[in-house]
């Protein structure tokens, strides 16, 4: 996009791209092949975050994902 509007002369000073979030609890339809990169993608991810922490905020992290991933699964089946 940015370099669309630099073509027809206009300034670009910034271009932000945002990822929203499925909200409504129902997954997408996804191959086998898009879930396991899904699935690498986020443990890639919250083990970047792990690292950058101290090792007592470590576990502190990681209880607190699980315990977001247990309440969706959990409000998912009511």
């Amino acid at each position: 996009m940015a370099q669309q509007l630099t073509k027809e002369g206009q300034r670009v000073a910034l271009l932000a791209m945002f990822d929203s979030y499925n909200h409504n609890g129902i997954s997408p339809r996804r191959s086998i092949g898009n879930r396991i990169s899904y699935l690498r993608q986020k443990v890639e991810f919250h083990f970047s975050n792990v690292l950058q922490l101290a090792p007592k905020d470590q576990l502190l992290y990681l209880a607190d994902k699980f315990k977001g991933a247990k309440e969706r699964e959990l409000a998912r089946f009511r």
